[in-house]
Order: C-alpha cells, then sequence, then structure tokens
C-alpha cells in the first residue's frame, strides 16, 4: 500500500509540473494543423443569465441474464426547464416525471452481444426521447448525459444480432442533428467523467520530449484538472484526427465531421467536465458561459442541475429486476428457462 500511494503521489505531482508548463504554451501554431479550433489553449469564461426553455434527457437501465432468456429493461426521461435571468420559473417533463420503462426479452444472445444489446437499447431509448423533445418544445438547447454519439464500445460487431440495432440508431443520431439544426437549438453533450485521450495527442507535439512521459501517463480529466482554473475552459477542437479512422464517426457522414469538444472547470473542488457539440454553433464562448453558469450549484459536484433532474428521473431501481423476474415466474411457473445463472446464486455465499 506505501508503495501504491507514494506512485500515486508522485504521478500527481508531474501532473501538477506539466500542468505548469502547459498554460505557457502559444496553441497558435496548433491550430488547423492538429485540430485546435481557437489560438488561445485556455480561455476565461463568465456567468452568463440563462433565458429561455433548456431541455436535458437521461437514461437509466437494468439487464439480467438467465438461464433461458434475458432481461432488459429501460427508460428515458427528459426534464424541460425554462429559465428567466437565470431563475427557474417553470418545469416539465417528457413523456412523464417518472415514465413506465420499456421491458424486452432479446433472442437468445451471448453474453457479449447482450451487453451490446442492452447499452443500444437504452441509448436508442434517450435519443428517440430528445428528437420528440426537440420537436415539441422547440427548446434554446438540448443536453444530454453523456456524449452527442455512440462510442466505440458501443458499436457491435459486422455479423453481431445486435448490428441492426446499432444501425438504426445511427440513423436516429441523424435525425437529432437535422432537427436541432434546423431549428438553431444547440446540442450538448456533457461528459462526467471523460478519459479521453484526443486533447493530450493535440498537445504532444507542443511540449518539450522530457513532458511527454506525463502526457502518456494522464487521461483527459486527469491532467486538466492541474492545468484549468475554476472559471477557465480549453479551446474546442475535432473529435478526432481522421474521420475516416474512426468508424462511428465515418459512419454518421457528413454529420462526422462537425462534432466538436471542449473542456470546462465550473468549480474549485470539481473535475472538469467535457462538452460535445455539433460545430453549427455560431458562440462557442456563449455555450462555455451557459454551461458553467448551470453548473455552479454545487461546489462540489459541478454538473448542470437540470441533468441531475433528468439522471433522477430516469434511474432504475435494482430491486425492480427481482420484481419482474418473480412476476414473470409466477405466470410461467418453474420451467428450466427461469432458473438464474450459476454466478448468480452460488449456495456458499
Amino acid at each position: 500500500m506505501d508503495a501504491i500511494a507514494a506512485h500515486i503521489r508522485k504521478s500527481e505531482a508531474e501532473r501538477a509540473h506539466l500542468a505548469t508548463a502547459l498554460r505557457r504554451i502559444d496553441a497558435a501554431s496548433l491550430v488547423d494543423r492538429s485540430g485546435l479550433l481557437e489560438p488561445a489553449l485556455i480561455n476565461p469564461m463568465s456567468e452568463a443569465a440563462v433565458d429561455g426553455t433548456i431541455a436535458a434527457v437521461d437514461g437509466g437501465l437494468l439487464a439480467a441474464e438467465f438461464h433461458g432468456f434475458d432481461l432488459v429493461i429501460a427508460r428515458a426521461t427528459a426534464a424541460i426547464f425554462t429559465y428567466e435571468k437565470s431563475k427557474l420559473i417553470s418545469h416539465a417533463y417528457w413523456p412523464g416525471p417518472f415514465p413506465e420503462p420499456d421491458i424486452v426479452t432479446p433472442r437468445a444472445l451471448d453474453s457479449h452481444d447482450f451487453q451490446w444489446y442492452a447499452a443500444l437499447f437504452r441509448l436508442g431509448q434517450e435519443i428517440s426521447t430528445a428528437i420528440e423533445v426537440a420537436k415539441k418544445f422547440r427548446p434554446a438547447a438540448l443536453l444530454l448525459d453523456g456524449s452527442i454519439m455512440p462510442q466505440m464500445s458501443d458499436r457491435p460487431a459486422e455479423d453481431s444480432p445486435s448490428r441492426p440495432l446499432y444501425t438504426s440508431l445511427i440513423e436516429n443520431y441523424k435525425e437529432l442533428y437535422s432537427v436541432c439544426t434546423r431549428q438553431h437549438c444547440p446540442l450538448v453533450g456533457v461528459i462526467k467523467d471523460s478519459r479521453g485521450r484526443r486533447f493530450l495527442d493535440i498537445l504532444e507535439n507542443a511540449v518539450s520530449p522530457e513532458l511527454r512521459q506525463g502526457l502518456a501517463n494522464s487521461n483527459d480529466c486527469m491532467l486538466l484538472h492541474h492545468v484549468l482554473k475554476p472559471g477557465e475552459r480549453t479551446a474546442a477542437f475535432t473529435y478526432s484526427k481522421s474521420i475516416r479512422e474512426h468508424p462511428v464517426l465515418r459512419e454518421l457522414g457528413d454529420w462526422g465531421s462537425q462534432i466538436n469538444t471542449m473542456y470546462l472547470k465550473p468549480t474549485e473542488h470539481d473535475r472538469p467536465l467535457r462538452l460535445d457539440f455539433l460545430d453549427r454553433i455560431d458562440d462557442v464562448n456563449g455555450l462555455a458561459n451557459a454551461i458553467y453558469s448551470l453548473s455552479r450549484g454545487n461546489k462540489s459536484y459541478a454538473y448542470p442541475a437540470i441533468l441531475i433532474e433528468a439522471d433522477l428521473r430516469a434511474a432504475l431501481d435494482g430491486r425492480e429486476i427481482d420484481i419482474i423476474y418473480h412476476d414473470i415466474f409466477s405466470k410461467t411457473g418453474a420451467l428450466s428457462s427461469m432458473l438464474k445463472l450459476r454466478r448468480d446464486c452460488r449456495p456458499f455465499r
């Protein structure tokens, strides 16, 4: 334990030293060449009065495997807040404050495919809800919990039974982008705990060789926690170095080249947030200032209050799996299909 603690302390000190050097970088030479979209690596933010309707979407998921069937439970909820000079004056929910979850039993899948299916099913719920909310409420901005595109881990193999679900999801994302763009509604994904490398890869050629090891030993938010001061953000930059080399962006067609990213630090006692957004947003400063303002309600948990509300409304109680299982069991009886997996019913634990 002493050795582990010493290693952590040493790594933290190295990042703090690296952060000091990064704050002195002239980033102008990195614009265009590396994907950085603004000449200043670090930019100040200011609190902005939030006016109009903001919508936020989040989803909840429960999934379990049994001997003869699989069970997936998911729901997505949108919180719609209307502000006047940053004061909340009204709120609504779509499709309701606590909508009934959707329950599905997918065809027989191996464990890997089942994990893909469950994740894609939840994402499908979230993006469908986001499309409905954008059309019905026409918000001034639409926030998602997580990125505005699927992650590589969500992408099934070409021959996976879950592939059609993924293909349908990609089309839904494209529709969401189109709706938001037509309505001049900024679409923003807010990522709480990013562990990416893209921003560090951009910086690699701008630091001395002796500092590159510090970049290699870090991830984005781990390092930017030291780099950014409260009320600061990074420059915006392209989501990927190469659209052709990123399978998900490539599948999004022309939209793939329009997804950009930045980081901001709302408070002193919490880590930076990552924002993913479409580059159709005219005012990057205005976007950053709005999210900054919405995220300052709690000094130790810097996250937009509206997304916290959506999360609370969408969350599912783990006990619901047991309730639904026993309800099905009462209707089927003790069939072999209803047996729990051995790992879930060990008699010696």
